[in-house]
């Protein structure tokens, strides 16, 4: 009887219980008839995600850069009343490019999930 079987090779692998519940949970969101199915499922058609997180690093610390700028110009026009126009290029400057960084992210994120 086995030898008729459509899937003959047995995998096992061992959970502790929080991972076990954390499993069955997931069984029964997933609307398959039984942990085997879920499990073959998720093993043949899941998906693996290696994000890189380099880009939000970048990102983090251009704003953290923006944020120091402006706190300067900020302190310059308290003291002298004065505020210039390259102080407001390079800012805009700066801010596009955050922009740009996040509109990138945001994309690669979008394409992650389809």
């Amino acid at each position: 009887m086995i030898e008729n079987r459509k899937r003959n090779i047995q995998v096992k692998f061992r959970v502790d219980e929080k991972e076990y519940e954390c499993i069955l949970k997931k069984v029964q969101l997933s609307g398959k008839r039984n942990m085997a199915s879920y499990l073959r499922y998720m093993a043949i058609t899941g998906r693996i995600m290696n994000i890189e997180l380099e880009d939000l690093k970048i990102t983090s610390a251009n704003v953290g850069r923006i944020t120091s700028s402006l706190n300067q110009i900020a302190k310059r026009i308290n003291a002298t009343g004065n505020i210039y126009d390259e102080d407001i290029a390079d800012m805009k400057d700066k801010v596009d490019k955050v922009w740009q960084e996040l509109k990138s992210i945001r994309l690669a994120l979008r394409s992650i999930s389809q």
